[in-house]
């Protein structure tokens, strides 16, 4: 039998598509077969027998249809029924198979502070975790406090870059595909420009920037052929507003917002977004300083919202980002950081008439 080869404008358009497809990933167009109906056997017979009838040119072959959608409409004691399969905007999976397996996240400093609460959240939203960070003690208490949920912690160094993609291979080998990543970890290491070393200025960057470029150019491969995917990474409101003595971390914190951008742009066909929250002050184990009563007062003068902010807040946003509720968000920051960058000014510096019963400042989610 002799098979028909595409000609023409079909043709073409494959090889096209072919050639804009990305080593390492595949469009999500061409990643699951067209459905059929059921019934394949008399489904074939019939298309058959239509197909030989339109070469033919003749009338022969026609199937009379059985009464479809539309006829359903007008045959008594016929009671319609739509099957509604639904299905994730941001991966195409059904709701059928999420139910068999949830999605896999991977979260990045997650022993402490922002990270422990963002993983926290990712369980409360029904998804399985993979809690990483170099902090062994700290894995241990937290899989000790959630040994009852579904998350697994492993121990890793973000500074060992060239090491990530067999350690990411590895992973994904063990656990299944990653389709959400929590870029949490950062250090921030300080000095004067004129005194800072170049290993404080090489460990801001590969810490916060050159390792979520390894975790993504490993996984975006991952999340494409899974049905796409998304990606949140921890900025600073440092990007936008420096600070005396972290021209390391003022610096690295913006470029990796430049590269969040790149690859929100890059994955987009691919069905990964790619998106950052930049916080201001959070109160964490990593920042008692700032607790100091000699620091704290001054410094609440300068956010509006009369308070630092805590990690449960953070890891709200990235649990939106990660969301299908956000599905067609992409390349994007949101800042939290209680008005700071907006209006510098405290609420306590100005009161208004009739506004003063509550407080400035006065929030219930602390």
């Amino acid at each position: 039998m002799q098979v028909r080869q595409p000609q023409g404008t079909a043709a073409r358009a494959g090889q096209h598509l072919r050639r804009r497809l990305a080593p390492g990933l595949r469009s999500r167009r061409c990643s699951r077969p067209v459905p059929r109906p059921r019934g394949g056997g008399l489904w074939r017979h019939q298309s058959t027998r239509r197909r030989r009838a339109r070469r033919s040119g003749s009338g022969e072959g026609d199937v009379r249809p059985g009464p479809g959608r539309h006829q359903h409409r007008d045959v008594p004691g016929v009671r319609r029924h739509r099957v509604a399969i639904e299905r994730d905007p941001l991966t195409g999976v059904s709701s059928l198979a999420r139910q068999e397996e949830q999605p896999l996240a991977l979260v990045t400093g997650a022993a402490q502070g922002i990270g422990e609460a963002v993983v926290e959240r990712l369980l409360g939203d029904g998804l399985r975790v993979l809690a990483l960070d170099r902090d062994a003690a700290g894995l241990q208490t937290l899989s000790r406090r959630l040994s009852a949920q579904p998350v697994s912690t492993v121990e890793f160094d973000l500074t060992l870059v060239a090491e990530t993609p067999a350690f990411l291979e590895g992973l994904v080998a063990e656990h299944g595909p990653i389709t959400r990543l929590a870029l949490i970890a950062g250090v921030w290491p300080g000095a004067p420009i004129v005194e800072m070393t170049d290993e404080t200025w090489d460990l801001n960057f590969r810490v916060n920037v050159t390792s979520p470029f390894a975790f993504m150019r490993s996984l975006a491969p991952v999340m494409a052929p899974a049905g796409g995917g998304a990606i949140v990474a921890t900025a600073s409101r440092n990007a936008y507003r420096s600070s005396v003595g972290n021209a390391a971390y003022d610096a690295s914190k913006a470029a990796l917002l430049g590269l969040m951008r790149t690859a929100s742009g890059e994955f987009a066909g691919y069905g990964i977004r790619v998106n950052a929250v930049s916080p201001g002050v959070i109160s964490t184990p990593g920042t008692r300083e700032i607790e100091d009563p000699s620091f704290k007062g001054p410094y609440l003068k300068q956010i509006p919202m009369d308070r630092y902010g805590s990690p449960r807040e953070i890891a709200a946003v990235c649990s939106f980002l990660l969301s299908a509720d956000a599905s067609f968000m992409t390349g994007q920051d949101i800042i939290v950081d209680g008005g700071q960058i907006a209006c510098q000014d405290n609420g306590r510096l100005l009161q208004i008439p009739g506004m003063d019963a509550a407080g400035p400042g006065a929030d219930s989610a602390g």
